[in-house]
């Protein structure tokens, strides 16, 4: 996707907040038109550090259900509108915020029909460290941590304290066409919670960018996971001027869950036992993406393709196709990136300014 907006507000008035403050950096930026060509302005600084700020309108749906028995847990139909509010503190500091509402259209486990659900609250930054042979390198590597408060109801459901998430990117980049990149990264997780066991046994898949994690999605049984490891590969080619890119990636989740408690009556193996709500300790996800993008302005891009998670089943036994099954999605997202479209008009009204005058 364009944008993963890492799996939402409940009333509309806190839905304005975002945009008011969008609203108020488009103005700022627009400002310093009247300056002189070359003259920077206080609109720039505002532009440069604020610039990657997005906002996500996604729908969502299932479409490899085929002859599926349980249609409410596998057919979803969503839509999600994602807030991510960007800093750039420095060409090679980005630090921000995001949050997002999901609503799901078809038949759910939620409080009411059609409910907006909020997501959680996170927080993250990245630096960007230096590599031999500077900008003309092909390669590029990258340190980061996000921090995951739990402000939805899934995770105060599974009594969520917090999520911690260092993360370590690396990523080549091949001279054919605009650009063919090859992108990994690994990240360890840990979750804390104040009870091992979770309230909703039903995992709901969605797309990566309503901010679901695997390893909450698709836990079997009744328990948390502490711990989990995620490893991404990605491969992307843009061309057409890179206002078009076609992407896939590949994502392996390596989730713990906590251990069972001890039992004077039962065994390991009975507690074990999916069918009384055990399951093994230990969980491998797997999540696979194509998609196609285009940029249409510097401050929009819309993008179309489908996500499929992939797990363990039910009952335990065997997985699902990992390239295609009864949870893969079709998805289509239109990004915005108000800052950034304010910028690139403002730049060209100066250029055609500074040539007026030239003449």
């Amino acid at each position: 996707m364009l944008l993963l907006g890492c799996h939402r507000v409940r009333a509309n008035h806190k839905i304005c907040r975002p945009a008011r403050l969008v609203a108020a950096l488009a103005c700022g930026l627009a400002l310093p038109a009247t300056a002189a060509a070359g003259d920077p302005g206080p609109g720039e600084a505002v532009a440069d550090l604020f610039s990657g700020t997005s906002v996500l309108i996604e729908h969502s749906g299932s479409i490899g259900h085929g002859n599926d028995l349980s249609p409410q847990a596998s057919r979803v139909f969503a839509q999600t509108f994602s807030f991510d509010l960007a800093m750039n503190p420095s060409d090679i500091v980005v630090a921000g915020a995001t949050l997002s509402i999901v609503r799901e259209v078809t038949p759910t486990d939620t409080t009411f029909d059609d409910e907006a659900l909020l997501g959680d609250l996170g927080l993250y930054g990245l630096v960007s460290l230096p590599v031999a042979g500077g900008d003309s390198s092909p390669m590029s590597w990258s340190v980061g941590a996000a921090v995951g408060l739990p402000t939805s109801k899934a995770s105060k459901a599974a009594t969520l304290l917090v999520e911690l998430a260092p993360s370590l990117s690396i990523g080549v980049e091949a001279p054919l066409l605009d650009g063919l990149a090859f992108n990994y990264g690994i990240t360890p997780t840990v979750r804390l919670h104040r009870y091992t066991t979770v309230s909703n046994l039903v995992g709901v898949p969605c797309s990566p960018a309503t901010g679901c994690t695997l390893g909450r999605t698709f836990d079997t049984g009744a328990r948390n996971t502490p711990f989990q490891l995620v490893h991404d590969f990605g491969l992307s080619l843009s061309l057409w001027d890179s206002r078009l890119s076609v992407s896939t990636g590949l994502q392996l989740a390596y989730s713990r869950l906590y251990k069972l408690s001890d039992s004077p009556r039962y065994s390991e193996e009975t507690l074990a036992n999916p069918g009384n709500g055990g399951g093994s300790p230990t969980i491998l996800s797997t999540a696979f993406t194509v998609d196609l993008g285009m940029q249409v302005h510097e401050g929009v891009a819309v993008s179309v393709g489908i996500w499929t998670p992939g797990s363990l089943r039910d009952d335990g036994d065997g997985y699902y196709n990992p390239l295609g099954n009864r949870y893969t999605q079709l998805y289509v997202d239109l990004v915005l990136t108000p800052v950034d479209g304010v910028a690139a008009l403002v730049k060209q009204h100066r250029a055609s300014r500074a040539e007026g005058t030239a003449e």
